[in-house]
């Protein structure tokens, strides 16, 4: 298995490839300099990243989306397609992500240890997080339910029985008899319930102070959503890892925001926008419905040139013929993962360590959009 390294500041897995022979290197054999129907040229040889949960399986075999069973454990993305990215920090941010979650997930780390973990990885957002006084994340909610506790709450008012603990933020009083009634405490869990819960809260705080932590430009946030914490528990730690990887797509559907960053234009004109925009949405729907979708509606004015493309209204569409450019995360999505080929993977393990990540709650912020490398200057043969 061939190393991981940094180039200029960026991660990138190019560290075995000898320079004759790397993926690194610009395609000569460019696509034409057209967009149609399907999109914008894609450079065959551009390095793509993939963080994984199955990184054996796929190394051995190929490419599944999730639908052929390639599983939920990280949540979010899509059954039909393979969710990759063109920026390596992304993947890193998403094994660190899944680093911290994986422990939480087996009890190794306690939310009181998240607490304090975040407190010196990012600062600034933990103490926006405790001023906000959430009334579930919070430092004294974690010390309890790390405890064995379960919170439960009651707007009538339940009398007081013996083991709970009144929650001394809401209201509570006596009644006639001189019971006490409250209407929220804690209560010890059920062994089923509190690890449940336990995972549950975890997976919360976690979500919550990564989203604090990247509002105050401390850490990237990846957007974990519904991550199976039972199953990632469950994930033996070598199939957890990185995938870089090119894609044989002939073209990419991309938005207006990406044509720039992307390096397919070097400006957007404001008057483009409205027949780009177009072109994007009919470009998805031939993915979606693999019907040659006009790339145009009557309606539109038709450009017949932006910057150093010509505009075809022509060409086959669908999954075989495009990826999908989802602009946050510099996230492309592929349809057909039989045009995927892994170049080289790496571990979680020895990735987070080699970058000095493996002790850390969340990765240094940064700006998924500002990439190393373009696929649009390369198809340019500017890169």
């Amino acid at each position: 298995m061939s190393g991981i390294k940094s180039v200029a500041g960026v991660s990138a897995l190019l560290l075995a490839a000898a320079a004759s022979s790397r993926v690194g290197a610009p395609n000569r054999t460019a696509r034409p300099l057209t967009v149609t129907r399907a999109g914008w040229p894609w450079p065959a040889r551009f390095p793509l990243y993939h963080a994984t949960v199955a990184r054996h399986a796929i190394a051995s075999d190929r490419f599944r989306v999730r639908a052929q069973g390639l599983g939920n454990v990280t949540g979010g993305g899509t059954d039909r397609a393979v969710s990759l990215t063109l920026n390596p920090r992304v993947a890193d941010a998403i094994l660190v992500g899944l680093h911290v979650l994986q422990m939480g997930a087996r009890g190794k780390l306690k939310e009181a240890d998240l607490w304090k973990r975040f407190g010196e990885d990012a600062p600034r957002a933990t103490a926006k997080l405790i001023a906000a006084d959430d009334i579930e994340m919070n430092p004294e909610s974690s010390r309890m339910r790390d405890a064995g506790y379960v919170h439960k709450e009651d707007y009538l008012g339940e009398r007081l029985q013996a083991g709970w603990i009144p929650d001394t933020r809401r209201y509570s009083w006596n009644d006639a008899d001189g019971n006490t009634l409250v209407r929220a405490w804690w209560q010890k869990a059920t062994p089923a319930e509190g690890l449940s819960l336990r995972r549950s809260y975890f997976f919360r705080l976690y979500r919550y102070l990564l989203a604090y932590a990247e509002s105050a430009q401390e850490a990237y946030d990846p957007v974990f959503i519904d991550t199976d914490m039972g199953a990632l528990a469950a994930t033996n730690d070598d199939d957890i890892g990185v995938i870089e990887l090119v894609s044989t797509t002939p073209r990419v559907c991309l938005e207006p925001v990406d044509l720039v960053p992307f390096g397919y234009l070097d400006e957007l004109k404001p008057w483009m926008g409205r027949e780009l925009w177009e072109i994007t949405r009919r470009c998805k729907q031939g993915v979606s419905e693999d019907s040659a979708s006009p790339m145009w509606r009557d309606n539109y004015a038709r450009l017949d040139q932006v910057g150093d493309f010509a505009l075809e209204d022509s060409g086959p569409t669908g999954p075989s013929e495009s990826m999908v450019s989802m602009g946050a995360m510099a996230e492309v999505r592929a349809f057909d993962p039989h045009q995927l080929t892994v170049v080289r993977q790496v571990s979680m393990t020895d990735r987070l360590r080699g970058l000095g990540l493996w002790r850390k709650v969340c990765h240094p912020y940064f700006n998924a959009r500002e990439l190393e490398q373009q696929p649009g200057l390369w198809v340019r043969g500017r890169q």
